[in-house]
C-alpha cells in the first residue's frame, strides 16, 4: 500500500510537471527517437539510408514505449502518460530505503523512505527528462529494481533464497544493459556489489554465477533480436559501431565531459551546486550531490568521535548498506572515468536521495534525521534548476507537419539538414512508401557497403518528378553542389513544409546533362576546387570518375577526364596542380598513369608503395595559349585494380588515382621549361 501511495503521488506530480513544461521537441527526438521505432514497424530500415542518422541503428526496442503512448494519445495526455511511467523510479527508491531501514519504527521508516524518494526525484536532470523521449529515465527503472533485489531480506547464509534473488537481480540488470548499451558500466558496478556480504567464498561464487547467468539471459532477451538482425544485414551485431566493413563510425564515445584529473572530478559536485556546466550539454543546478558528500562526512565524523550510529542491528541491513555503498561508489568511479555524461548515470543520480538520508540517519537520532532530511528536501527544491532540452507549447499533433499537395504521394527524398539540425522526425509524417536518404551518407558508410549501394541505387532509380531535396533554412552545404555531387540537379519551384520546430522546403531533383566542351565549367586561376562531397570540383570532372566521398573522388577505369575553361590569365608558363594519391601500397601492384592534355602526351606518373598511397602534389604543364579556350586533361591508367581484387575489402570499383583538390597556377622555377 505504501508503494501505491508513493507511486500515485509521484505520478500525479510528474504528470503535472510534464504538462507545465510543454511538449518535448529535443534534438534526439528530431534525429532518431521518433524515426527509429516508426521505421522498425513500417519497414523504414529496409528502404531508407540514414534518415535518422547512424544513431537510429542502435537497438530501438526501448523507444517503442514512447511510440506506443504517442500513437494512442494526443500530445498533452501522451506527455503526461510518459511522465507517469517515468514516475515508477520513485517507489523503487522508497522501497530501497525502506529495506535498509527495516528495523526502524514504522513511522520513522516511512518518513525517512519518503524523504529519500523525494530527494532522489529532485535530481535536476531527472526532472528535465519528465515527459521527454529520452530513455535514460526508463532504463533506470530496471536498474533500480536490480539494486533493490540486491539487498538481502533475511538470512544471508540461506543459499537457496540468495541464489534465486541474485539471478533475478542479474536478469533485471541485463534487461537494462540490453536495452541501452551505455548502461554497461553499471553492470560492472553491479557485479562488484554482488561479491559483497557473503559468509564464504562458496556462497560468493554461487551468487556471482547466478547473477551473471541471469544478466546474460536478461541482456539476450532485449538485445539479441536486434543484434541478430544487424549481424544478418551488416555482418556486425553492434552495427553501426566499430567500423567493421559496413560503417565508417569507429565509436560513439564522447569525451567532452571527462574530468581533466582527480581534482577536476572532485569539483563536479560543487559545479553542479553552482550551476556550472560540467556533465551535460546544458547547465543545471543540483545541490544534492554536495549534500550527499556532507551527510557522508557527518557520518564519518560521528563514527570517529562517538563510534557512529548503527542503522540496524541485523546482518541483512548491514549487508544491504554495504552493497548499496559499493554500487554507488564503483558506479560513480566508472561513470566519471568512461563518459561522465549525466543522463547515462541517471540511476546513480536518483540513488543520491537514499544516500543522503541514510548518511544522516547514520549520524543522527531518528527525529533529528527526519528534520535534517526534510531541510535537505526543501533546499534541493528551492535551488533546483533543470536544463531545458527543447520544449514548445502543446498542440493537436506532435510536430504539426503540413505537406503541400505535391508531396502527398510517395516519393524519394534526400535530406539536407542545416548544420546540427536533424530531420529524421519528418519521415513518419510522409505518405507510406516514401524513401529517405541522408545527403551525407558517404561520411558514415564506406564505398561498396550495403547502405552505400542502396543509396546509389535509390538515387539512380528515383522516378522522374518524384525525387526531392529536403532542406532546412540555411543548410550546412549549398543545395546545388550537393545535388551535383549526387549526379542530379535542382529544379523549381520548391515546395514549403511547415512544422512545429522549423519551416523547410522540398526542391525537385532532376537528371542533368553534361555541358558541351564550349560550355565547360570555369576554372579561375589560383582557386582550389574540391571534387569530394560537398565540394564543387565535380563540375570539372568528365567521364571515368566515381561518386563524391568525404575526402575526395576516385578516378575509375582506364580513362578519366577533367574539362574546364580558363578563368583569368597567367604571365608565363602555367601548371595544373593536382593533390591526390594512387591506389597503391603494400600488397597492391604499382600503377602507371599517362597524362594527356588536349589529346597530347604531357607526362607519366609511376605510382607505387606507401609514399604514393599518401596525398601528394602532382603538376601537369599546360600548353601555351591554354587560356584561349576549353581544355581537357585525361588520365590513362594501365591495368586499374579494385580493392576486392587485392584483398582490401568488398569494393569492386577499378580505382586508379584519388583526387582531393586541383587548381591552375603559374609555374615556378624550372617546372615547365620552354
Amino acid at each position: 500500500m505504501d508503494l501505491l501511495v508513493v507511486f500515485s503521488v509521484a505520478g500525479t506530480l510528474l504528470a503535472c510537471l510534464s504538462l507545465a513544461f510543454g511538449k518535448d521537441v529535443n534534438w534526439d527526438l528530431q534525429n532518431y527517437h521518433a524515426y527509429a521505432p516508426w521505421a522498425l514497424l513500417h519497414g523504414g530500415f529496409d528502404r531508407d539510408v540514414l534518415a535518422g542518422n547512424y544513431q537510429a541503428y542502435m537497438n530501438p526496442a526501448i523507444l517503442l514505449v514512447r511510440y506506443a503512448v504517442v500513437s494512442a494519445l494526443p500530445p498533452a495526455p501522451a506527455g503526461a502518460a510518459l511522465a507517469v511511467v517515468q514516475a515508477l523510479n520513485i517507489p523503487i527508491l522508497y522501497a530501497i530505503t525502506s529495506r535498509l531501514l527495516a528495523d526502524e519504527a514504522r513511522g520513522v521508516r516511512m518518513a525517512l523512505a519518503g524523504l529519500a524518494a523525494a530527494l532522489g526525484g529532485l535530481s535536476a536532470v531527472f526532472v528535465s527528462l519528465v515527459g521527454t523521449s529520452f530513455t535514460d529515465s526508463l532504463v533506470s527503472i530496471p536498474i533500480l529494481g536490480a539494486v533493490f533485489l540486491l539487498l538481502p531480506t533475511g538470512d544471508v547464509s540461506a543459499p537457496q533464497l540468495s541464489t534465486g534473488r541474485m539471478a533475478c537481480a542479474g536478469a533485471t540488470m541485463g534487461l537494462a544493459v540490453g536495452l541501452k548499451l551505455t548502461n554497461g558500466f553499471l553492470a560492472v558496478a553491479f557485479a562488484v556489489a554482488v561479491v559483497v556480504g557473503w559468509t564464504s567464498w562458496r556462497q560468493r561464487l554461487r551468487a556471482v554465477f547466478a547473477a551473471g547467468l541471469g544478466g546474460v539471459a536478461g541482456a539476450a532477451a532485449t538485445a539479441l533480436p536486434w543484434a541478430l538482425r544487424m549481424q544478418r544485414e551488416f555482418g556486425n551485431p553492434l552495427f553501426p559501431l566499430f567500423g567493421i566493413g559496413e560503417t565508417s563510425v569507429e565509436a560513439t564515445r564522447f569525451l567532452r565531459f571527462l574530468p581533466a584529473g582527480l581534482l577536476d572530478a572532485a569539483s563536479y559536485p560543487l559545479k553542479w551546486a553552482m550551476g556550472v556546466r560540467a556533465t551535460a550539454e546544458l547547465p543545471f543546478t543540483d545541490i544534492r550531490p554536495a549534500l550527499l558528500l556532507g551527510s557522508l562526512a557527518l557520518a564519518l565524523c560521528g563514527a570517529l568521535i562517538v563510534g557512529g550510529r548503527s542503522l540496524s542491528g541485523r546482518e541483512p541491513a548491514r549487508v544491504g548498506q554495504r552493497r548499496l555503498a559499493t554500487f554507488l561508489a564503483s558506479g560513480a568511479a566508472l561513470w566519471i572515468s568512461t563518459s561522465a555524461i549525466h543522463r547515462h548515470g541517471i540511476a546513480l543520480d536518483l540513488l543520491v536521495g537514499p544516500g543522503i538520508v541514510l548518511g544522516l540517519r547514520r549520524s543522527l537520532a531518528a527525529r533529528p534525521a527526519i528534520l535534517a532530511s526534510a531541510v535537505c528536501v526543501g533546499a534541493a527544491l528551492a535551488t533546483i534548476r533543470p536544463p531545458d532540452w527543447g520544449r514548445t507549447s502543446w498542440s493537436h499533433s506532435w510536430f504539426e507537419v503540413e505537406l503541400p499537395a505535391a508531396l502527398r504521394a510517395p516519393a524519394t527524398y534526400v535530406l539536407l539538414p542545416r548544420s546540427g539540425t536533424p530531420l529524421g522526425f519528418l519521415a513518419p509524417s510522409f505518405p507510406e512508401g516514401s524513401i529517405f536518404v541522408q545527403s551525407s551518407f558517404a561520411r558514415f558508410v564506406p564505398p561498396g557497403s550495403r547502405l552505400d549501394r542502396r543509396a546509389r541505387g535509390i538515387l539512380a532509380g528515383a522516378a522522374p518528378e518524384r525525387a526531392f531535396l529536403m532542406l532546412a533554412p540555411a543548410p550546412a552545404h549549398p543545395p546545388q553542389r550537393v545535388a551535383q555531387d549526387l549526379g542530379l540537379g535542382l529544379a523549381v519551384p520548391c515546395h514549403p513544409i511547415r512544422t512545429a520546430v522549423r519551416a523547410m522546403a522540398a526542391c525537385p531533383l532532376v537528371r542533368v546533362v553534361r555541358p558541351a566542351d564550349d560550355e565547360a565549367p570555369l576554372l579561375p586561376v589560383g582557386e582550389w576546387f574540391q571534387p569530394g562531397w560537398p565540394g564543387d570540383g565535380s563540375l570539372l570532372l568528365g567521364d571515368g570518375w566515381s561518386y563524391a566521398e568525404a575526402w575526395g573522388r576516385w578516378a575509375i577505369g582506364p580513362r578519366s577526364t577533367v574539362r574546364f575553361r580558363p578563368g583569368g590569365t597567367v604571365s608565363g608558363p602555367s601548371v595544373l596542380e593536382l593533390v591526390g594519391r594512387g591506389f597503391v601500397g603494400p600488397g597492391i601492384p604499382a600503377l602507371e598513369i599517362g597524362v594527356f592534355v588536349d589529346g597530347r602526351h604531357a607526362t607519366d606518373w609511376h605510382l607505387a608503395g606507401k609514399r604514393d598511397a599518401a596525398d601528394a602534389e602532382r603538376t601537369v604543364c599546360l600548353p601555351s595559349g591554354w587560356n584561349r579556350g576549353p581544355l581537357s586533361l585525361e588520365l590513362r591508367a594501365d591495368m586499374p585494380r579494385s580493392p576486392a581484387s587485392v584483398g582490401q575489402g568488398a569494393d569492386e570499383r577499378p580505382l586508379t588515382f584519388g583526387l582531393r583538390r586541383l587548381r591552375v597556377r603559374a609555374a615556378t622555377g624550372d617546372e615547365c621549361p620552354a
